[in-house]
């Protein structure tokens, strides 16, 4: 089995280790460098709520250039932010998620269902871990209604959907927050 080199990298990025580079800029920005956009594993590690895989697929199968688009970008590093409550005293940028995964879905580059279901388990377990400031659990637990309302929506002609919200809701219902 051989083993192929690692690609070089452009002079002026060569030398800039993953934790100085700046993370991507937001909403349809380009997060190009030399021409090329940036892909997730470039930006390092990513790790999921509790520490272990990153957040998952925030697409279904529509090809490689979703993953590269921009918006998509951004919305990851979002999304890892709002996890890892990087900026607890910006409570927009749970807002501005929201509103980029809804522009995304509009756009097409990402589908309906997975996405909103993503934002909700984003939303629902920044809110309940523990090690997080308890008014950015209390600010993402505020949020958790407009997911729920674009799901609730698109449940109407899709019944396994309308099953699953029943059991969040009802989950939720049953789940209080502990305190820090």
């Amino acid at each position: 089995m051989s083993v192929l080199p690692p690609l070089p990298r452009p002079p002026e990025e060569a030398s800039t280790p993953n934790s100085l580079r700046p993370a991507p800029r937001c909403l349809w920005a380009p997060t190009t460098h030399g021409g090329t956009p940036r892909r997730t594993a470039e930006l390092g590690p990513s790790l999921g709520l509790s520490g272990g895989p990153a957040l998952g697929p925030l697409v279904d199968d529509r090809g490689a250039w979703t993953a590269e688009h921009p918006g998509v970008e951004c919305l990851r590093w979002m999304a890892f932010k709002i996890a890892c409550g990087l900026t607890p005293d910006d409570p927009a940028l749970l807002r501005q998620h929201q509103l980029a995964t809804e522009q995304l879905v509009e756009a097409g580059v990402l589908a309906a269902i997975p996405a909103q279901e993503q934002a909700l388990r984003l939303l629902y377990s920044s809110a309940h871990h523990p090690l997080l400031p308890w008014h950015w659990r209390c600010a993402c637990m505020d949020q958790l209604n407009r997911p729920l309302a674009a799901l609730a929506r698109l449940a109407d002609a899709d019944a396994a959907l309308a099953a699953r919200l029943q059991r969040f809701q009802w989950c939720l219902s049953q789940s209080p927050m502990k305190e820090s």
